[in-house]
């Protein structure tokens, strides 16, 4: 093993960390890591003159697992408010809340910096769930299915998360590992 090996290693796995962040507030951090994966992969043997710290098959699990960290997020997101009987409608209401309230959460809890954006986007599947249920029917707005809904949105929001957040801590290790083999 090489000196440059290791600061392969050691800038993957900062970039990770950082892909992890990333995840946990919203963003696509399992995106953003594998084109930084990618990145080493075309500049080391072109620019530096040596050998690629990963093979084809590391790169494209890493892509396998980015497909299905975005497949379990939107799975395990909509799950939650549709096991508490939600409707489509809802479902969209949920999506567009989770995401608008991340941001939201990002922003105006800035003093919470991971914790923020959870809630922000917790509350707002919530939220969004909720109005777009009533919108849908107006006789709910006084019925306990409503507070089922908004509880099963910000549930699977939170779930999505967490199951993502597992999928960017996959690809730290799978990159860290392999620069290191």
């Amino acid at each position: 093993m090489e000196w440059f090996d290791i600061l392969i290693a050691c800038s993957m796995l900062l970039l990770g960390l950082l892909g992890v962040l990333l995840t946990l507030v919203g963003l696509p951090g399992t995106w953003l890591y594998l084109a930084c994966a990618l990145i080493a992969q075309w500049t080391t043997r072109d620019v530096f003159g040596v050998d690629t710290p990963y093979s084809w098959w590391t790169i494209g699990f890493g892509v396998a697992l980015c497909i299905l960290a975005e497949v379990a997020e939107g799975v395990s997101g909509a799950a939650g408010a549709a096991k508490a009987g939600a409707s489509k409608r809802a479902l969209v209401g949920a999506a567009i809340g989770g995401l608008l309230g991340a941001i939201a959460g990002t922003i105006f809890l800035a003093f919470l910096p991971i914790i923020g954006t959870l809630l922000g986007g917790a509350l707002g599947a919530a939220i969004g769930s909720v109005l777009l249920e009533v919108s849908k029917n107006k006789e709910l707005r006084k019925s306990h299915s409503l507070r089922n809904v908004a509880t099963g949105a910000a549930i699977g929001r939170l779930l999505s998360t967490v199951i993502k957040s597992v999928f960017a801590i996959a690809l730290l290790l799978l990159f860290t590992i392999a620069a290191l083999l």
